[in-house]
């Protein structure tokens, strides 16, 4: 495969080279979504260290259960399901262990006046409604697609990004006021 043929070949093409044994295609995948996945988890958990390391475990989990990925659903939302599991199981064991997740890099360099008006906005809504708004708005995934990696209702979808639209936008205009 040439890199032109690679970048238009559909996801679910890719991921059938991969079940039917050409495992190097799977690196299309990657190469793909490795970016917008990693802008997500970034912006989720707030390390970057920890994004990086849940990015890989959600690609390598992908990789060990490709077969049984359902062609019914995007690819992209099915690798952004795992990777948001993998980040409620690190909370889940986070809160056991009480270890603050702070990312060095915050505190080194400050943010931009647009980058703290993005954390304030952040900073204002629930993390049920900042994983619905950094999925929507930050990964292009539509209200149906995100349901199916937060395995919630379609309407409670809309509703937490209404809500988390109104809160955010709130809290910026809190600073501009």
């Amino acid at each position: 495969m040439t890199a032109h043929t690679e970048s238009r070949l559909a996801d679910n093409d890719v991921v059938a080279a991969v079940v039917g044994g050409n495992l190097d295609a799977f690196s299309i995948l990657v190469v793909r979504y490795e970016a917008p996945l990693k802008r997500y988890l970034v912006r989720l958990c707030r390390n970057t260290a920890i994004a990086e390391d849940l990015s890989q475990d959600a690609f390598a989990r992908a990789f060990e259960n490709i077969r049984y990925y359902s062609r019914r659903r995007q690819f992209k939302a099915w690798l952004f399901r795992i990777a948001h599991n993998l980040w409620i199981d690190k909370v889940r064991k986070e809160t056991r262990h009480t270890t603050p997740l702070v990312d060095v890099d915050d505190i080194v360099d400050p943010p931009n006046a647009d980058a703290i008006d993005l954390e304030r906005a952040l900073a204002a809504v629930t993390e049920t409604e900042k994983s619905v708004l950094l999925l929507n708005h930050g990964c292009g995934l539509s209200h149906r697609e995100i349901s199916y990696v937060m395995d919630l209702p379609l309407g409670t979808v809309k509703s937490h990004a209404r809500r988390g639209l109104e809160k955010a936008a709130k809290a910026v205009r809190g600073r501009v006021e």
